[in-house]
């Protein structure tokens, strides 16, 4: 499939929804929308899947460490996200296996660990129901003291007890399931732009905003998008979409960036 910039041949379409960022959640969102039957827009600045999408950790997980915060919510539906990703794309997600070893020094934390590794368990109890039988994740066990120096000859052997083994999903190339996702997206018939800066947003007489003002930046062409919902997955730069967005200069949002 060879995916159009659509803001070349933009005209005067109203759109259900307009979607700002074409990372991972951008297309992600666009695909879904797109696939309920409703008209969508997405706009990426740069190219898609180029910033902190191709940058990741390379894990589809669970959120294991959000067990420790009670957030068993949250992990189920990250668990259940795992699950539809192993199915809906077997090409780009893959089981990885995980090992944490076990210290006699960490007496309350390995227990903690036991108690998360059943409640992970528990959590993801479909899991195993998937399209493909090679994406299908074991239970978590443990292994003896010799088969974690087997497994892993290079770690410190004082006070080792033994070792948990876990699995989550990885997705060796991100930017290619992002993109995947984007040409999902189009084949529903979302019209999808990467060099395509959102600049600013426009307003209806009643001050609601009612669609974005989009520069082309390969033809270097300023145009009016309007749309009924604006989506904001700016992702990192979330926070200057919402400053932009807002016209109160006492109203400011901040995102702490890593680099």
């Amino acid at each position: 499939m060879i995916l159009k910039r659509y803001i070349e041949e933009h005209t005067n379409t109203n759109f259900d929804v307009i979607i700002i960022g074409g990372g991972i959640t951008g297309a992600a969102v666009a695909y879904t929308a797109a696939g309920r039957g409703l008209s969508v827009a997405l706009f990426e600045k740069k190219d898609y899947g180029g910033a902190t999408s191709a940058a990741t950790s390379k894990l589809i997980h669970g959120g294991l460490r959000y067990l420790a915060n009670m957030e068993f919510k949250l992990v189920r539906e990250s668990l259940q996200e795992r699950r539809i990703l192993g199915n809906i794309a077997p090409n780009f997600v893959y089981p990885l296996p995980f090992l944490f070893p076990n210290y006699k020094r960490w007496k309350g934390n390995m227990w903690k660990m036991a108690a998360g590794m059943f409640l992970y368990d528990m959590l993801s109890y479909d899991k195993k129901h998937t399209w493909d039988k090679s994406k299908q994740l074991p239970n978590h066990k443990t292994i003896s003291f010799k088969k974690t120096i087997e497994q892993e000859p290079n770690l410190i052997k004082k006070d080792l007890r033994n070792a948990t083994v876990f699995y989550d999903y990885q997705s060796i190339f991100p930017e290619r399931l992002t993109l995947s996702f984007i040409k999902s997206a189009a084949e529903y018939g979302a019209k999808v732009s990467n060099y395509a800066i959102v600049e600013d947003f426009v307003y209806d007489d009643e001050n609601k905003i009612s669609g974005v003002k989009v520069k082309d930046l390969i033809l270097n062409k300023t145009k009016t998008v309007k749309g009924s919902l604006i989506i904001n997955c700016g992702g990192t730069w979330a926070d200057k979409i919402l400053n932009m967005a807002s016209k109160s200069k006492n109203l400011t949002h901040k995102v702490r960036r890593s680099e």
